[in-house]
């Protein structure tokens, strides 16, 4: 997510394509650890890996992808 904001903000537009393919890497990643993963998490005690967390992240992803594509698509 980290990247794909640097790489949003960027006036490259291959680094806005770029930041584009990591936020919905990082929006797929979440998804996959709530779905799938989230019973294992529940067991380890990390209270980052709770579900209103991880879906807070995958909102503020899903933010961030659109905000991608939106600066992909703006024309100066």
């Amino acid at each position: 997510m980290t990247r794909a904001l640097q790489f949003c903000s960027s006036d490259n537009d291959n680094l806005k394509k770029e930041g584009i393919v990591k936020a919905k890497n990082a929006a797929y990643l979440l998804r996959e650890m709530k779905e799938k993963y989230y019973g294992e998490f529940v067991n380890s005690g990390f209270h980052d890996t709770q579900f209103p967390h991880l879906d807070i992240l995958e909102s503020v992803n899903l933010g961030l992808l659109y905000k991608c594509l939106y600066n992909s698509l703006k024309v100066n």
